[in-house]
């Protein structure tokens, strides 16, 4: 016989995997837009038209280590401009496969967005129950005590 404590955690369980699951997609998907990216400046793909398929910044794409600025890429942008390189090939697939990604990442998001709001509701509803300590809502949420506590503090209005 299940409890109102152990449904809502077990719920909450469920939008923790859910969660953890979205995180590893977003990863796979970042990961091939990386691949794409590299790809489109081999091919002789501007930094801007790297940016806009990817619509990060060129600061995060440093981070990332999407070569850039290599004498590779630098290389092929030449090749490009001095019409040796074909610039609708390679280059254009590349760039529509990471805009691709880019809206998938978007939808993804926006998606993970709603489960951690529910998540949010969740923990509230489960902290309220009788019976759901503050470690087994730590468990069942994915989240720290740290973060339980600052969802759980009452807003006050500094007036």
């Amino acid at each position: 016989m299940s409890t109102p404590a152990t449904e809502h955690l077990a719920r909450l369980a469920e939008v923790r995997d859910e969660i953890a699951a979205a995180d590893a997609r977003e990863k796979d998907l970042r990961s091939t837009q990386r691949e794409q990216l590299e790809e489109a400046l081999g091919a002789g793909a501007t930094v801007a038209e790297v940016v806009e398929a990817s619509g990060l910044s060129r600061a995060y794409m440093h981070r990332v280590d999407v070569p850039l600025y290599t004498p590779q890429t630098t290389h092929a942008r030449a090749l490009r401009r001095s019409g040796e390189l074909d610039p609708a090939g390679p280059r254009a697939d590349a760039l529509e496969a990471a805009q691709r990604l880019r809206d998938q990442i978007a939808e993804l998001r926006a998606e993970d967005e709603d489960r951690r709001r529910v998540r949010n509701e969740l923990v509230v509803a489960a902290s309220a129950v009788d019976g759901v300590s503050r470690s087994a809502l730590e468990d069942a949420a994915g989240v720290s005590s740290e973060w339980i506590r600052k969802l759980l503090r009452p807003t006050t209005s500094r007036g």
